[in-house]
């Protein structure tokens, strides 16, 4: 038997023997950790938000319109310009705190300030005129005749000035923060100018055998007043957490939402010809119709009134008189988590879960796994949502190319006011039949920006059919 360990190798002994324990234990795979369920009080709260430069973001693209520019012989571009801003800002708050439910109060600001100029000129362009062809004697078919040309010079001028504020008041059960209701105020300011010159419109009828070739100048102003609110309730409660959360977690959320609220105030279009402004609404209506079920009046010309349109839905009164009635409809998301180390507000490393969404709808033959979602960051250490993204996959990764990064509540409430200030819309002078005509909008508040491009481009197509052959389309704006 041996004797016992000396005196002086016992004390370097133990260490070592405890080194080797823990560096067994950093080498060990770690065990997987759960969130539960915070414990919510009245004042916590998390902050989010970012601001773009859009001209930066904007540049490479102009670019290689440039580029194209400088290969082609029959497009010079005099000036190309894209500029603007975007901030996005929200702070979320338990404003309650009575078991068996939690109150979050969270407020959103949205600012898009947007500016684009181009002035070209386009060589080939066909001369303004009207040119008869000859009808085919055996298909019938109209021949018409090749068109002169020359060069034509085209500007464009597009303005933006957008602001949505929001406030949402949320209930969720304390148990699992599944969300029972929910009542949502929200406004948009917004105003849009389209300025352009040298439009080519093409204008073909088969009965006449006739070309029409013509050049506009538009000068388009968009404005509205709306203001809404929207509330939800959820039966059962919408579990968009799936408490514990571990990293890994599939889960979907099922619940019949029932929708109510109100709408008011006005959407104008100035500058419209009455003969554009009828094919618009005709399209609009066309549109709706199509839609079994659905019928829809009070959309007949500008200015819209909200407070007089009535949506029926297979004889059931959804929207009428500016209020919309009780609508209940199946919800399912489906969620999966992944844990993640992001730096927050404090600047140090925190251990978070993505929940990403169902991926957005895309293009059906994108690859399995590369298709965008949103994605929702909790964070344990905080109890509450302290971040936003939109994710793109690619090659293996999954990197946010929009993301509304975590802030301090403090620096959030800054910065939705200074955003309040910065992108608040101002009226024209005195005199301006339209100067005090805003645009303000619920949920679909950034819908109308689209859309406003949308009614540009139907305006210049205006469902025309294009001729067989003609000159090369300019580029359009990015």
């Amino acid at each position: 038997m041996e004797g016992p360990m000396h005196p002086i190798v016992r004390p370097i002994f133990v260490p070592c023997l405890v080194s080797l324990f823990v560096l067994a234990a950093a080498l060990a795979p770690p065990a997987a950790s759960q969130a539960p369920v915070p414990a919510l009080e009245v004042g916590d709260s998390a902050g989010y938000g970012t601001e773009l430069d859009l001209g930066v973001l904007l540049e490479p693209y102009l670019d290689m319109i440039r580029e194209q520019d400088a290969m082609t012989d029959n497009l010079t571009i005099a000036a190309l310009s894209a500029t603007g801003s975007l901030d996005v800002w929200g702070v979320s708050e338990v404003t309650g705190a009575a078991d068996p439910t939690v109150e979050i109060t969270t407020d959103v600001v949205v600012g898009l300030d947007f500016h684009f100029a181009l002035d070209a000129t386009i060589d080939a362009l066909p001369d303004p005129g009207t040119y008869t062809g000859t009808r085919d004697p055996y298909w019938g078919l109209c021949m018409y005749p090749g068109v002169p040309t020359s060069s034509r010079r085209i500007t464009v001028d597009l303005d933006v000035r957008y602001l949505e504020v929001d406030s949402e008041v949320a209930l969720h059960n304390a148990s699992d923060l599944a969300l029972r209701e929910s009542t949502t105020n929200a406004s948009v300011e917004s105003l849009v100018t389209f300025v352009a010159t040298g439009l080519p419109r093409i204008e073909m009828n088969d009965t006449t055998c006739e070309q029409t070739v013509a050049y506009e100048t538009l000068n388009l102003r968009a404005t509205a007043d709306v203001d809404a609110q929207v509330r939800s309730v959820f039966a059962p409660a919408l579990d968009r957490f799936d408490f514990p959360l571990e990293d890994g977690d599939a889960w979907c959320a099922n619940a019949t939402a029932t929708f109510g609220g109100t709408v008011a105030g006005t959407i104008d279009v100035t500058g419209l010809d009455p003969e554009d402004e009828a094919d618009l609404f005709e399209a609009i209506h066309e549109a709706l119709s199509g839609t079994a079920g659905v019928v829809v009046t009070g959309l007949d010309g500008f200015p819209v009134d909200l407070a007089q349109i009535t949506v029926l839905v297979g004889g059931v009164e959804y929207l009428a008189d500016g209020t919309i009635h009780d609508v209940s409809t199946p919800v399912s998301s489906c969620y999966v988590a992944s844990e993640r180390q992001m730096t927050l507000a404090d600047g140090q490393f925190h251990t978070v879960y993505e929940i990403a969404s169902a991926p957005l709808p895309m293009d059906p033959y994108l690859p399995p796994g590369s298709a965008p979602y949103v994605a929702t960051y909790y964070s344990p250490d905080d109890g509450m949502v302290v971040g936003y993204a939109l994710v793109v996959p690619s090659g293996g990764t999954a990197d946010p190319v929009f993301e509304l990064r975590n802030v301090s509540p403090a620096e959030a409430r800054s910065h939705i006011g200074t955003t309040k200030d910065q992108y608040a819309i101002q009226p024209a002078a005195a005199g301006d039949p339209v100067a005090d005509l805003f645009l303000k909008s619920p949920y679909w508040g950034i819908l109308v920006i689209v859309a406003a491009g949308i009614l540009v481009a139907a305006l210049l197509l205006r469902r025309r059919r294009r001729p067989t052959s003609g000159p090369p389309a300019p580029p359009p704006p990015p």
